[in-house]
């Protein structure tokens, strides 16, 4: 299992930062500031179901599968989904 960060602590990364607001055994919900026009790099969670729901501004969650590339582009109050074991990456546009 991943590394939990500390509930309530901003952690700074190259896209942004990312701040954990909720965690259990099977459940972490992080609250994300992504920089307009950056990314994060591809990755997969083997076991992790990961939900993006967009407070403001606009992100394109782009999943990877079979050679294919697919891209969700989602505004404030849009949501979507990726399944444990898929590569996806999320950037602000």
């Amino acid at each position: 299992m991943a590394r939990k960060l500390p509930i309530g602590a901003k952690i700074g990364k190259v896209w942004g930062w990312t701040k954990a607001i909720f965690q259990s055994d099977g459940t972490e919900v992080q609250h994300l500031g992504i920089k307009k026009g950056f990314k994060c790099s591809d990755h997969e969670h083997g076991f992790k179901h990961n939900l993006f729901y967009v407070l403001k501004g606009t992100l394109r969650v782009v999943t990877f599968k079979d050679g294919l590339e697919d891209s969700t582009l989602l505004r404030a109050g849009d949501m979507t989904a990726v399944k444990p074991g898929d590569k996806h990456r999320f950037e602000a546009v």
